[in-house]
């Protein structure tokens, strides 16, 4: 095998292992084992935001390569690690997407599943899926160059969500529903990563990923804060037409939703529903 195979092989292992957010000590053990196995030497160090190659075997060639911070995608690291271990001449195959409306769904559950799990009210989890497809959407127009900002804008439009919806009188855990709003942003494996890195004295990478994990926390409170301000400063004078808005409602649903309206409402929810899943094979 030509020595330029192997090492593009050899880097391009060590460069899907950091995109798929692996520990940079790990990183270098999988990257060298992977090296071993095609009989090269080869020294690797690895931060979080670049990763250097030496061949001392092929006339001490060196490869620098400079990365951007990575996300964590287990999936793609499942699939290198699988790769490391069962080598063959194919690229490392990427993860499979799922549909907007996957995604979706999924951002609506998280925030009841975490209210439910601390407790709370029925009200709450029915404004907590509200606020999960509100980030969902903030995540579709933050894209690309606009990422950077998605935790701050789903946090400050989710603080002036609750705001307003507390200001109109209703029985909420301001808090709580925030944080299980914006849940999905809290950096749980990238905290796990840096103190993995620090207890194995890789203190470089360990206080780097320490200190993004921080600003990312400091972006979610910060646009919490921010919102809830902006909330409660504009939410004030719209209680009393919501409350009357809202017991409006309530006599027309009292009212006109007698026994067999109800029975209607199901059959025209519950047939449809039924025909679709009896199509859905075909």
């Amino acid at each position: 095998m030509p020595s330029e195979y192997r090492i593009k092989k050899i880097v391009e292992i060590g460069d899907t292992l950091h995109r798929s957010g692996c520990a940079p000590y790990k990183l270098e053990k999988y990257a060298q084992f992977y090296a071993q196995k095609h009989g090269v030497d080869v020294m690797i160090q690895a931060t979080p935001t670049s990763v250097n190659y030496q061949f001392p075997d092929d006339n001490n060639a060196v490869v620098m390569k400079r990365h951007k911070p990575a996300s964590i995608n287990l999936s793609l690291l499942a699939n290198t690690i699988i790769r490391i271990n069962q080598p063959t001449s194919e690229p490392v195959p990427e993860p499979t997407g799922y549909p907007k409306w996957i995604v979706a769904l999924a951002n609506m559950g998280i925030p009841p599943a975490y209210l439910m799990l601390v407790g709370s009210t029925l009200e709450a989890v029915g404004y907590a899926a509200l606020l999960g497809f509100l980030v969902w959407l903030c995540q579709l127009v933050c894209k690309a160059r606009r990422s950077i900002a998605v935790e701050f804008l789903s946090a400050l439009i989710t603080g002036i969500f609750v705001a307003f919806v507390a200001s109109s009188g209703a029985q909420i855990p301001v808090w709580a529903l925030c944080i299980a709003a914006i849940i999905l942003f809290v950096p749980g494996l990238s905290i796990a990563n840096a103190l993995e890195c620090l207890a194995f004295n890789d203190l470089v990478s360990g206080t780097s990923l320490l200190g993004q994990s921080a600003l990312t926390l400091i972006k979610l409170f910060v646009g919490i804060v921010i919102g809830l301000n902006i909330g409660e400063a504009y939410g004030v004078s719209f209680p009393p037409l919501y409350m009357s808005i809202k017991c409006q409602l309530g006599s027309i649903y009292s009212t006109y939703l007698s026994s067999r309206f109800q029975l209607a409402c199901c059959l025209t929810l519950v047939l449809p529903t039924y025909c679709l899943a009896c199509l859905w094979p075909f």
